[in-house]
């Protein structure tokens, strides 16, 4: 999993977005087996979207750190 994470972060750039669903943790390998699983979905789902045009912004998936 931890493999098709770096996959897609770094062939799509998406490093933002896991950046922003691992904030506060060290390291990848830190997270839990849930976490890991919904980022992984999250970052196929960006991967798509990009691949469709649509802005990770109009699909819900970039967070406003201020909640």
């Amino acid at each position: 999993m931890l493999r098709r994470i770096r996959a897609v972060r770094d062939g799509y750039r998406l490093h933002m977005l896991v950046d922003q669903e691992a904030f506060g943790v060290a390291s990848l390998e830190l997270l839990d087996d849930a976490t890991l699983i919904d980022l992984l979905q999250k970052l196929e789902r960006a991967r798509e979207c990009l691949q469709d045009g649509i802005s990770l912004e109009d699909a819900g998936l970039i967070s406003n750190p201020l909640g």
